[in-house]
């Protein structure tokens, strides 16, 4: 495995200027390999039953417990109708279901069928991501996971 990335391009600076050929180059190299890493089925490996939605929401609603619909496309980083199709879509399928919160509040929670799926997806996605670890390396691994929540933070920064 190369330890590069696929381009010969510096990396770009504060003082790269928009249309700067380097600049252009780290650009196209991202995008290639953001594209790369969709294609590789990483997102839904072979054996897992949910499909990338609604393994979301599952997650969401397993980090940070049952939430609003408004809630939840707050933290998927989704507008209201995609997020009510997508809870739509969950519930239909036995994976969520609405409830009320004790302040009266409409909320979304997993079913335990819900739990189970997930869990199961869960950990076949863990063993292909333990894999990309085990090739990396510990110390590469920690510094890539680094680097992408400085890149989901600048998205961030970027999109507010």
């Amino acid at each position: 495995m190369s330890g590069s990335p696929r381009t010969d391009a510096p990396p770009a600076t504060a003082e790269t200027a928009p249309g700067d050929p380097h600049e252009d180059a780290t650009l196209r190299a991202l995008g290639l390999e953001v594209l790369r890493i969709n294609r590789r089925g990483l997102v839904n490996p072979t054996g897992t039953r949910l499909d990338g939605s609604a393994y979301k929401i599952l997650m969401a609603l397993r980090h940070h417990g049952p939430l609003s619909v408004g809630g939840l496309g707050e933290h998927l980083h989704l507008d209201a109708s995609t997020t009510s199709r997508q809870v739509k879509a969950a519930v239909g399928a036995g994976l969520v279901e609405r409830t009320l919160g004790e302040d009266g509040a409409h909320l979304v929670r997993p079913t335990p069928a819900g739990t189970t799926a997930y869990e199961k997806d869960s950990a076949v996605r863990a063993v292909h991501w333990r894999a990309v670890v085990r090739e990396l390396g510990p110390e590469r691994a920690r510094r890539l996971a680094e680097d992408l929540a400085a890149l989901n933070e600048a998205i961030d920064a970027t999109q507010a």
